[in-house]
């Protein structure tokens, strides 16, 4: 009988954390606080999933030790959504940006904006 893995540590670094406070205004100023704090919440829950689902990442174009994750609040593909950018680290997953999905999330991760 195989063993089921024991999850990963999710950290999520500053930077990571700037970026959700940012959606978090964002959202605050267009849609109220009550659905910021609901957006920002369901993000936070989403990358700490990550603890069980890191192998579902992608890899970022140009950096493949880094991974990707498309977050949607809706299951319709035309719904916009977040990106969570991460690495897996021994038995850390390390949670460094969020992007929106219309952003050009690659070449801002690139370049490190």
């Amino acid at each position: 009988m195989a063993r089921k893995s024991q999850p990963l540590k999710v950290t999520v670094t500053p930077r990571a954390m700037r970026d959700l406070d940012g959606i978090w205004e964002w959202n605050a100023e267009r849609y109220g606080d009550d659905h910021a704090e609901g957006y920002v919440s369901f993000l936070r829950s989403e990358a700490y999933m990550l603890d069980r689902e890191y192998a579902d990442g992608k890899p970022v174009p140009g950096a493949p030790e880094v991974l990707y994750r498309t977050i949607r609040k809706s299951r319709r593909k035309q719904s916009h959504g977040h990106v969570v950018i991460f690495q897996v680290i021994g038995k850390t997953v390390e949670v460094l940006r969020f992007y929106h999905t219309s952003q050009d999330w690659e070449n801002r991760f690139r370049e490190g904006r």
